[in-house]
């Protein structure tokens, strides 16, 4: 059941991300909304990495599913790289809040580059890998 759970995660991660709206590319001149607190600097610092990673063309091969290294193929990531590419450099995360679903821990955040931001989550599962990684479409 949880490996059906991870693969329907990363499933859903790869359709999401491939969705990215063209209204993420936003106004150099706005702000980025305001951060609420914050989750272990250290955990935010790993998901920058990954995101990083991702934009550069290369999935860690450390701290992820399964689901999710079979379900990022280079042409994923290559879809990934070509949706976000609008927005210019990756800067940092900014952290928004917190839930939980289906046993897993999501983490939202709005991912800010130099042309805009894009409202983005990433999904732990119990044992602290990345199970999901999608734009957020409810920010």
């Amino acid at each position: 059941m949880l490996g059906r759970q991870l693969a329907l995660v990363a499933g859903f991660a790869v359709q999401a991300l491939l969705l990215l709206p063209n209204a993420a590319v936003a106004d150099q001149s706005s702000p980025a909304p305001a951060a609420a607190s914050t989750p272990d600097s250290s955990l935010t610092a790993r998901f920058a990495a990954f995101m990083a990673g991702v934009l550069a063309g290369q999935l860690s091969a450390t701290g992820i599913t399964d689901a999710m290294k079979t379900a990022f193929t280079p042409t994923i990531i290559d879809q990934v790289r070509t949706n976000f590419a609008p927005l210019g450099n990756f800067q940092r995360l900014q952290f928004t809040h917190e839930d939980g679903a289906a046993g897993f821990t999501r983490f939202h955040y709005i991912a800010i580059f130099d042309k805009g931001t894009q409202p983005v989550i990433f999904v732990l599962d119990s044992n602290q890998n990345i199970a999901g990684f999608f734009v957020d479409q409810g920010q």
